[in-house]
């Protein structure tokens, strides 16, 4: 009797762990995990910045492979 509520109590706390970690709304780890994910994104995107590359544009002139002018 004494195993069959440690069993059922071990249950218990899993399934409450789980619920409040993994499935959980706004304060769970997965939802935690999504915005760090998003925000990391974001960062990474604002420092590459390909506006400012200061390569060849579309509508530019500048030098081919071989010597050639690209316009």
């Amino acid at each position: 009797m004494k195993n069959l509520i440690i069993i059922i109590g071990t249950i218990l706390l899993g399934a409450v762990i789980v619920n409040t970690l993994v499935l959980g709304d706004d304060n769970s780890l997965k939802a935690t995990a999504g915005s760090i994910m998003e925000e990391g994104n974001k960062a990474i995107m604002d420092s590459i910045n390909f506006g400012d590359s200061g390569g060849i544009t579309a509508g530019g002139s500048g030098t081919g492979e071989n010597g050639g002018t690209v316009q």
